[in-house]
């Protein structure tokens, strides 16, 4: 079960421009359906997930899960 989905920005059919790590974090630059870019961290990650990735980068959700709310797949 999802600890939290990302419902502030909007980022529902946003578009994913970039992704890569810095000092121990993971960094996500995106763009809001408004097409505003912004930056997102996340620190602590263990593992991550990001699948079915299109040509567009369109992004459905964005969801956060904790601890033993992780799912196995």
């Amino acid at each position: 079960m999802p600890v939290k989905t990302i419902v502030e920005p909007e980022l529902h059919d946003g578009e994913l421009l970039q992704i890569s790590f810095e000092k121990r974090a993971l960094r996500m630059k995106v763009r809001d359906l408004d097409g505003l870019d912004r930056v997102m961290y996340v620190t602590g990650l263990l593992n991550m997930r990001l699948d079915n990735l299109r040509e567009t980068n369109t992004i459905f959700d964005v969801v956060v899960y904790s601890g033993t709310d992780c799912p196995a797949n």
